[in-house]
């Protein structure tokens, strides 16, 4: 093998190795948020079923992604907030009550009540109003084929879903309920 073959065999194998790695570590990330995590039951709305290139899921909207600013501590001010990373500080107001936020910040929460978590996620649209915030924990995969006969029992009946939840605020869709009963995968 010449020295020209084995510089480029060498960094073939580097690039490998880097996408490879890349891949590992996104899929660690959310592992660890499942394995780890505290897990919160928190009540949602189906948006879409189906994605042509990436199969059967469920589009999910929680309560807290559409934040009324009136109704919480908010320390963001007016500029252009699209894409800020914040922390929202959510609270249970009772066991079969749904999670609603109280606070937003830029910055980490250091401490919550036993009844409140924190969750890490990015501004998508804002106005004086309200403020609409992607967790990355919308997206809940379901096997092929499931997609549609989900959604349908989604749009009539209760839907709830346990996230997993990190000290981060990092949120993993765990668990799907429909009507308080786990969606059985088949």
């Amino acid at each position: 093998m010449t020295r020209r073959n084995a510089v480029i065999l060498s960094l073939f194998v580097a690039a490998l190795a880097l996408q490879l790695g890349i891949l590992l570590a996104f899929q660690f990330s959310r592992q660890s948020a499942l394995d780890q995590g505290r897990r919160l039951v928190v009540r949602a709305e189906p948006v879409d079923p189906r994605d042509l290139f990436r199969g059967d899921y469920v589009i999910l909207r929680y309560g807290f992604s559409r934040i009324d600013r009136g109704q919480v501590k908010d320390a963001l001010g007016e500029t252009d907030l699209r894409g800020a990373k914040v922390y929202v500080k959510i609270k249970q107001a009772a066991p079969d009550a749904g999670w609603t936020a109280v606070d937003v910040r830029r910055r980490p929460f250091e401490r919550l009540a036993p009844d409140e978590a924190m969750l890490a996620g990015n501004i998508t649209d804002h106005s004086p109003e309200t403020l609409n915030v992607a967790y990355g924990c919308e997206d809940v995969f379901v096997p092929e084929g499931q997609g549609k006969p989900i959604e349908k029992n989604l749009r009539e009946h209760k839907v709830t879903v346990e996230l997993s939840v990190t000290r981060r605020g990092v949120a993993q869709p765990a668990k799907l309920f429909i009507d308080g009963q786990p969606v059985e995968f088949k």
